[in-house]
């Protein structure tokens, strides 16, 4: 399970080999492409209209990419959060046990 976008959705922008800027840096196809820096800068592509689309979204809790749904788990950040709750409660128990035994 991922993370992206949920602090910011160019926290993990990848450049790929034929320019595409892509919000993952697990996305090898393009598949959440938001410019290219053949076209543009990369700042440009960042400021640019799809980026504060993108970002605009990730902020009403709408995750706008199949694949940005398929990492996290959810069509939603609610729906990701309840897919991904008994992770967290596993982990919270083996870190609990690890202090537990110091």
């Amino acid at each position: 399970m991922g993370k992206c976008g949920l602090v910011s959705a160019h926290d993990q922008l990848a450049i790929l080999w034929n320019g595409d800027v892509v919000l993952c840096c697990g996305d090898f196809e393009g598949a959440t492409k938001v410019g290219n820096v053949r076209d543009k800068t990369l700042q440009d592509v960042i400021d640019g209209d799809k980026m504060n689309e993108v970002e605009r979204k990730f902020k009403a809790g709408v995750i706008p990419f199949e694949l940005c749904k398929t990492c996290l788990g959810g069509q939603t950040y609610r729906e990701c959060f309840k897919n991904q709750i008994g992770t967290y409660i596993v982990n919270f128990k083996q870190i609990r046990s690890i202090f537990n035994k110091l």
